[in-house]
């Protein structure tokens, strides 16, 4: 998995990639974290498709977290943002821009996992399966599907 922090304040692109390292150590996943000070560094080197998600920090000096979206998204129509703000005053233009989560910094550990678990589910199509056997046959339902289960003794 392929991360952007795009944070002017070093401090919190480091808090976040810590986060970020203990989310690969627990899951033990590749994931590849690349630091970012403005929109305009980041832009400099943007490749469409080349991130899975985007952490961008909404008050920074130049463009703004939301104006690097509106250019990323110009690239990238299926880009993962996530926004991180002290305010929720844009909010609204966030989620116009179809933005996968808002988070409030400091950065929340409990946040950040919940996105990072959402997006590896959607990325993966991992779906937690029940799976029995019946007859010679073995079975694998979504968990989703599932209405109702029933027993009767051991069957």
């Amino acid at each position: 998995m392929q991360i952007a922090i795009v944070d002017d304040l070093e401090s919190d692109r480091l808090q976040l990639e810590g986060i970020l390292r203990e989310y690969r150590m627990r899951h033990q996943l590749d994931l590849s974290v690349s630091h970012f000070a403005s929109g305009e560094a980041f832009l400099e080197s943007y490749q469409p498709y080349r991130y899975t998600v985007f952490f961008l920090d909404i008050f920074m000096d130049g463009l703004s977290g939301i104006e690097t979206a509106e250019r990323i998204r110009e690239g990238d129509e299926d880009a993962n943002l996530v926004f991180l703000t002290t305010s929720d005053v844009h909010r609204p233009e966030a989620f116009s821009l179809f933005a996968v989560s808002y988070i409030p910094k400091p950065c929340d550990r409990t946040q950040v996992f919940r996105v990072l678990d959402h997006l590896l589910h959607v990325k993966t199509g991992q779906d937690k399966c029940f799976s029995f056997s019946y007859g010679r046959r073995e079975y694998s339902l979504r968990c989703a599907d599932i209405v109702s289960v029933e027993t009767d003794g051991n069957y």
